[in-house]
């Protein structure tokens, strides 16, 4: 690929060539970093993920004595099985809630386990996270061997896997710590693996009655209404739960009047084929056939969304009502039993595994709520994105047609804004798989307005399967520069993974087409993405030309922060390449500029590179002080990756200035945050502790 002759790239001296963008640093003498000292995050804290269990646990003594009993006896998995609406979550969460380590949880739907084993990294990738180590994981073999390797020698966890199908599962197993998994039926691989099953039917009748009364007046159950209440649902307690509400909250009901559909659930079969119906299935819909019109609107949307928690703006945006009234419905709907709030003011379905059974009607009236509430969300993350980069590109973005556009979210500034969009995480994978194939434009426009995600949390496997779902997407639907933008976002994230070849070809495809468009800024992006990918494998002196072109590209654009990302990577090929002085002045440039405007996680990264130069120039006290800087920076920003390489530099400073016992406590402690990712490192972490005493 040809390559631009920067005036900076035959010498490099004391000036900065090719114009004044924001400050020009004179770098021919760095004196000492000035520390303006930040509070360190609090550390992560053990996570209690199990569901959150509403009160009262009503009999099930016995079931919940046998898997203590399977415990106790060295079997630390169990499978817990049986139909829809028996309780199984709710016996796992209790059984392992006294658990005192940490506490994991899946539902396997809504992980997207159940599509197929490659979607398990993703589970693996979120629980690594919660324990502290971020990855990225290039395939679904390194993570599971780090999760292995963390569950045997850290604190064991509890874990219980929900809604499991014929999806082999032992690649979740910890190497310690018990396990449970709920599924309508026997899974037969665990078995096979040494697993032990406990099937689940029906509450004892006294103890089905007594929940019945708990939920219901219990005045309004007398002589046998409350066993044939019972008897009719099986004694399973989820329906009991749904009947008992709906007594309690309708004085003029009559529990007989109950009875009717659960016994006419085989004759409303549509086909003597037709499966018959779960009786949790039968109790919801009977109870959405008996809602105001407006309640039962608002219920089967909610079951037809794709979000596994709702917050009220989008019911409002899927039903064209205002958020406050989306509200007092959801509201309404949980004082029924048939929704549940969440401890984050959100709502989920009570019964989520039968949603289909109240969503089931009208199809193309659900689906356009579904996609109108879609679009809701993706007018938020779009102002989200806005506030955290707002140097991010600007693509176009589908919205609710005139006269229905609905009250869209509005952040002040990048605390709140990060807030609510790190909140949306577990509900990226499930909405992006609803919009696949469906809806390919804001397939693709929701994974490039999720950028401020991809950028901080450094989700890479989730970040690859939703590109590996908008690139196909964004080639039917977008517009060139969208189609380019996919591309290089493909790119970072495939050589973030260590998979360069791929990454290259990304960004040469971009590359190739922003030519063809004479798009400057694109063509300066993207030649910048092939030097960094090149300086990630390994080549920095095949990177320099690439970058030094890029360089030219950006000033001539006169984009301030693409000056600097790329000054900070031409540093950080000069510093590998031995070329201090050259180094000092693009690292020292892009630290003024970022910082100037405050990119805060770039220009500690520009930062950090400043300190290898400065300790490479004697300078050890120094070099010091912007390793603890940018530390600083890294771990109130969440940047485990860069915190845990600064940290592994800033030993070889301590050494320097002598202080010994503190630069082993910096490797080792860099050692443990970098978990399993980064083999270079680790190994040259390893090799430098097996020399110390």
């Amino acid at each position: 690929m040809p390559s631009a002759q920067h005036p900076d790239q035959p010498s490099a001296d004391n000036r900065i060539n090719g114009g004044t963008f924001g400050t020009a640093v004179q770098a021919a003498r760095i004196g000492a970093v000035t520390i303006h000292h930040s509070p360190g995050r609090p550390p992560l804290p053990v996570p209690r993920q199990l569901p959150r269990r509403p009160e009262p646990f009503i009999g099930r003594g016995g079931d919940l004595a046998r898997l203590a009993a399977h415990f106790d006896a060295g079997n630390p998995v169990v499978v817990v099985y049986g139909p829809p609406g028996s309780g199984k979550s709710r016996l796992a969460a209790e059984a392992l809630t006294g658990h005192g380590g940490p506490q994991l949880y899946a539902d396997l739907r809504q992980a997207g386990a159940t599509d197929g084993p490659d979607h398990l990294l993703l589970v693996l990738a979120g629980w690594l996270r919660a324990l502290g180590h971020p990855g990225p994981w290039a395939n679904r073999a390194e993570a599971a061997a780090w999760w292995r390797t963390v569950t045997a020698t850290e604190p064991p966890p509890a874990v219980l896997l929900d809604h499991a199908d014929a999806t082999p599962l032992g690649v979740l197993m910890p190497a310690a710590g018990p396990v449970v998994v709920t599924s309508l039926a026997p899974l037969p691989d665990l078995a096979a693996d040494g697993a032990r099953h406990h099937g689940l039917a029906g509450l004892q009748p006294a103890d089905a009655r007594a929940l019945l009364r708990h939920r219901a007046n219990p005045r309004r159950l007398e002589g046998q209404d409350a066993n044939r209440l019972v008897a009719a649902c099986h004694h399973l307690p989820a329906p009991i739960g749904l009947l008992g509400a709906r007594l309690a909250l309708d004085p003029h009901l009559p529990p007989a009047a109950l009875l009717i559909p659960l016994a006419n659930r085989r004759t409303r079969r549509s086909s003597p084929t037709e499966p018959e119906p779960s009786i949790m299935a039968t109790t919801l819909a009977a109870a959405a056939r008996e809602l105001p019109n407006d309640l039962a609107a608002a219920l089967r949307t909610a079951a037809a969304l794709p979000f596994p928690e709702i917050e009220p703006h989008l019911l409002a945006a899927a039903l064209s009502i205002t958020p406050d009234d989306a509200t007092d419905r959801m509201n309404a709907l949980a004082d029924r039993f048939l929704l549940t709030r969440t401890p984050t003011d959100r709502f989920t379905l009570v019964g989520s595994g039968e949603g289909t059974v109240l969503a089931g009607q009208d199809t193309d009236v659900l689906l356009d709520r579904v996609r109108r509430a879609v679009v809701w969300w993706l007018a938020a993350l779009t102002a989200a994105e806005r506030v955290l980069t707002p140097t991010h590109r600007v693509l176009e973005r589908e919205s609710a047609p005139p006269g229905e556009a609905p009250i869209t979210l509005a952040f002040a500034d990048a605390e709140p804004a990060w807030e609510w969009l790190s909140a949306q995480t577990p509900l990226v994978r499930p909405v992006l798989a609803a919009c696949a194939g469906r809806w390919p434009a804001l397939t693709w426009q929701i994974t490039h307005a999720l950028w401020p995600l991809w950028h901080r949390q450094r989700d890479q496997e989730l970040r690859l399967w939703a590109l590996d779902l908008a690139l196909p997407a964004v080639k039917a639907t977008g517009s060139p520069l969208a189609i380019r933008e996919i591309h290089s976002t493909r790119a970072g994230a495939l050589r973030d993974v260590h998979r360069y070849d791929e990454a290259l070809r990304e960004a040469e495809q971009a590359l190739a087409l922003a030519r063809q468009d004479r798009d400057l800024r694109g063509q300066g992006q993207y030649t910048h993405e092939i030097g960094a990918t090149l300086h990630a494998a390994g080549h920095p002196a095949e990177a320099l030309p690439h970058l030094f072109e890029a360089l030219s590209l950006r000033e001539q654009d006169r984009y301030v922060r693409g000056i600097a990302l790329t000054r900070l990577m031409i540093g950080a090929c000069q510093l590998d390449l031995g070329n201090r002085e050259a180094a000092r002045i693009h690292l020292t440039a892009a630290h003024r500029l970022l910082a100037d405007i405050g990119d805060t996680l770039d220009a500690a990264r520009a930062l950090a590179y400043l300190g290898r130069v400065l300790l490479q120039l004697g300078l050890a006290g120094d070099a010091l002080a912007a390793y603890e800087r940018a530390a600083a920076d890294f771990e109130l920003l969440g940047a485990r990756v860069w915190l845990a390489r600064t940290t592994f530099w800033s030993a070889a400073a301590l050494d320097a200035l002598g202080r010994g016992e503190e630069a082993t406590a910096a490797l080792r402690r860099a050692r443990l945050l970098y978990g399993g990712t980064h083999a270079d490192d680790v190994a040259s972490i390893d090799a430098a502790l097996a020399t110390r005493p």
